[in-house]
């Protein structure tokens, strides 16, 4: 009977070990929490909406503190203009061969800004991000933990019996000592952008007694992207409705075979929640689009493929968290009945 070294079990009770030592050893004081570093790399636009709630509460509970965020670009474009924030810090995306050296340097600069509380929000956690967080160094770290490791002061759970991430986050801040929590997003939108819609909506006189219809057919999956036949048959079937202006919002995939809409060929995100924002009522598939029309409470329907993927994450990262959306699966979103998606639209009342 031969012995088999586990050499990943071995390393990952050493690093276990030397950082729970340290964190011991770790020179901690209890003064009021005055600088606060905030940190998002997910690279995705419907967390970046989800964070903005957090951000406003946070600030409430300590309204003193200098908050700083560190997020990657473009999606800085959805906080630029929040006035909750003290420092935006747009983070490089480092080549593998510079990443270390750069990044180590990096976080020895951050190291010096001697914050009170970090707060990191990663899912899943890693090992790599605790080091990081731990070379920064703060009297407090608010992440996701992980097992074995007691590195975290307010670990955040995410896992399906805590619901909605917006859950998860709400009860963070409690931990911090926040009461009545206020999850509703909110986004600050550049004038620019506002005005683009403005023009956009005059050249196309959608201020006609019509209900304007936005219609988000694309995501960044293509397991969650509507089919051009598809995308036809459903606009067909609402335009038959006569009560719809249907603006169909295009990034990069070309819709002008597609008859009866209006084609909003978005060129930011800013833009894009400007004109949510500005219609009466969504068509989306299952993507950020959902996020940003909750931060306006606009009514809904969300489209999902029920495939492994999505249902993994759904539970905790729904798109959206307003009680009135209407959600319609299908194994294979292009297979969603394009007449239940209709019904979905008109008894969505706006």
């Amino acid at each position: 009977m031969s012995f088999k070294f586990n050499h990943s079990f071995v390393n990952n009770f050493i690093f276990r070990a030397i950082f729970n030592f340290l964190f011991v050893f770790r020179k901690k004081h209890n003064k009021s929490i005055n600088n606060i570093l905030f940190i998002r790399f997910d690279n995705k636009v419907g967390d970046t909406i989800i964070d903005t709630f957090f951000i406003r509460e946070l600030k409430k509970l300590f309204p003193k503190s200098k908050l700083t965020v560190i997020i990657h670009s473009p999606f800085d474009a959805l906080i630029k203009d929040n006035h909750h924030i003290d420092k935006i810090i747009i983070w490089p995306y480092y080549s593998r061969y510079v990443k270390f050296i750069k990044a180590a340097s990096d976080i020895l600069k951050l190291r010096k800004e001697k914050y009170d509380l970090i707060i990191d929000i990663p899912w899943p956690a890693t090992l790599k991000r605790l080091i990081y967080l731990y070379f920064i160094k703060a009297n407090h770290v608010m992440t996701s933990n992980l097992n074995g490791f007691n590195f975290v002061d307010y670990p955040l759970n995410f896992n399906p019996a805590e619901g909605h991430i917006s859950c998860v986050l709400a009860k963070a801040l409690t931990n911090l000592g926040a009461k009545n929590v206020n999850t509703d997003y909110e986004l600050f939108l550049p004038e620019d952008a506002e005005l683009s819609v403005s023009v956009f909506f005059a050249a196309k006189h959608l201020d006609n007694g019509k209900i304007n219809l936005l219609f988000n057919p694309e995501a960044s999956s293509s397991l969650r992207t509507l089919k051009l036949d598809k995308i036809k048959d459903i606009t067909e079937k609402i335009n038959k409705l006569d009560k719809y202006n249907i603006i169909l919002l295009q990034y990069l995939t070309d819709y002008a075979g597609i008859k009866g809409v209006c084609t909003f060929k978005s060129s930011s995100i800013s833009e894009a929640a400007a004109l949510i924002k500005r219609v009466d009522c969504i068509l989306t598939v299952d993507t950020s689009i959902a996020h940003i029309a909750d931060a306006y409470n606009k009514k809904m329907t969300v489209l999902y493929a029920d495939d492994s993927a999505s249902v993994e994450s759904n539970s905790i990262f729904f798109s959206s968290k307003n009680i009135l959306t209407k959600a319609l699966k299908a194994k294979e979103i292009n297979n969603i009945s394009s007449d239940d998606i209709v019904k979905s639209i008109t008894n969505t009342q706006v």
